[in-house]
């Protein structure tokens, strides 16, 4: 039950992964980190910034070492759902992680990784979502490039009830990052614009 409900109380952070050990053969010497920069976006319709956080992660590879450092900001709003009353059921979150490169080579597999993998990968990370079920896309800017944006449905758990829950998921490369874009909220409103808005408002680095 608790890991359900962080789905809507800052659980995006779920997407900052960490590499794939098979990545990281082209390291050499003591080791490397990389760090990403901080991404931030207006607030809109009525959600408030809930606050930011740096995600540390470390893999012993070979023998040496590699930290990257992913940085979460989060945003809530408050949503009346006939089943469950006010509650913070609406959430949107901005992870960058950094595209690490060596020799040319990109070692953060974040950056394969398709709308349905980010999707099934926050689900499988948290138990937040069930049976995740892309109903369309639409394309918007972001961050001065042209990004799809994926949309899907699924069910999640809030306080012992049901809800069933829209999400939107985009990914795109800027400035030696990759920034994603997650937004959740219940069906029964309708906040694709509010996410929209907060999508193409995006700003990084911060």
């Amino acid at each position: 039950m608790v890991r359900r409900r962080r789905l809507l109380a800052g659980a995006p952070a779920a997407l900052a992964l960490g590499f794939g050990g098979g990545c990281l053969g082209v390291l050499s010497g003591e080791g490397a980190s990389f760090e990403a920069s901080g991404a931030r976006t207006e607030p809109a319709n009525g959600f408030e910034f809930e606050g930011s956080r740096t995600q540390e992660l470390s893999r012993e590879v070979a023998g040496r070492s590699v930290t990257i450092s992913n940085q979460v900001a989060t945003y809530q709003k408050t949503i009346e759902v006939p089943t469950v009353g006010e509650a913070r059921l609406g959430a949107f979150a901005l992870v960058t992680s950094p595209a690490a490169e060596v020799a040319g080579r990109t070692l953060n597999p974040l950056g394969e990784f398709s709308d349905d993998r980010l999707v099934e990968e926050f689900a499988s990370n948290y138990g937040g979502l069930d049976a995740p079920t892309k109903t369309g896309s639409t394309t918007l800017s972001m961050l001065g490039s042209s990004t799809g944006v994926s949309e899907y449905e699924a069910t999640t758990t809030y306080r012992g009830t049901e809800i069933d829950v829209v999400v939107h998921v985009t990914k795109v490369k800027h400035e030696g990052d990759f920034v994603v874009a997650l937004g959740v909220y219940p069906t029964q409103v309708d906040e694709s614009e509010a996410v929209r808005s907060m999508i193409e408002s995006t700003s990084h680095p911060v």
